[in-house]
Formats: structure tokens, sequence, C-alpha cells
């Protein structure tokens, strides 16, 4: 009813100062702006490894983001799998530049490795069997 009576002009049409809208926008903009900055420059990393693993700390530049997940499937839970497959995974987001990636587990020697992105995108990394290390 008031959209119809605003068309036909016999209601008020308030009218929004540009001093109200230009305070919204500057932050809105500035917001997407940020977003925008922080998605172009990082890198997802999957990191796989043994069923070991699993359980592990996941440290970038000395900072605890993640643990490593365990991973099961087999014919029964996935479609075109013949053969059980087992092992564990984490999905961390890193900026550009340089990192060091460090994985712990109490009775397994740490893993460590650095890395170095210069642009956006992905990368895989997998931990195999041979640089597992039981500690002493």
């Amino acid at each position: 009813m008031w959209v119809r009576n605003v068309l036909s002009r016999q209601a008020p049409i308030r009218r929004t100062s540009e001093l109200e809208v230009r305070p919204y926008a500057a932050v809105g903009l500035l917001v997407a702006m940020i977003a925008l900055s922080a998605c172009s420059r990082s890198v997802n990393v999957s990191i796989t490894g043994p069923s070991e693993l699993a359980g592990a700390d996941v440290y970038v530049d000395g900072q605890r983001v993640a643990t490593m997940q365990p991973v099961e499937a087999g014919p029964g839970t996935t479609a075109g799998l013949e053969t059980a497959v087992h092992g564990s995974t984490s999905t961390i987001v890193v900026g550009t530049g340089r990192h060091e990636l460090r994985l712990e587990k109490s009775g397994l020697k740490p893993i460590s490795r650095q890395l170095e992105y210069r642009a956006a995108g992905e990368d895989y990394i997998a931990i195999t069997d041979e640089q597992l290390a039981k500690s002493p």
C-alpha cells in the first residue's frame, strides 16, 4: 500500500542525504577490498600422509594451525574404489611468502618443510611412509 502511495506521489518520498550514505558505502567498500585482497594472496595447502600421522599437530611459522585427521575410504563407502584407503589429511591456508611447515606427534620425529609461494593458488604436500621416523 505504501509503495503504491509513493508511486502515485500521495506519500512523501524520504530522501537520504549524501552524508548518511557515504560512511556506509565507504565501510562496505573497505570490507570488500580487504576480503578480495586476502583471497588473492592466499594459498590452500592440502597435506596428506600415512595413518600414523593422524592426530599430529600442524604448525606454520611456529603457530599451531590444524591437526591431521584420519581418512578411511573403501569400496563400501566411496564409489569407484576397489580397495580400502587409509591415511591422514589436513588443509591449511597460508599467505604468499616464505613459511615453515612442521608436523609434530608424540612418538614420531617432527617433519619440517620450507615453503615459498609467490602467488595465490593451491599446493599439495604428500608425506610418505619413508619420511616418518620413530623418535627414540
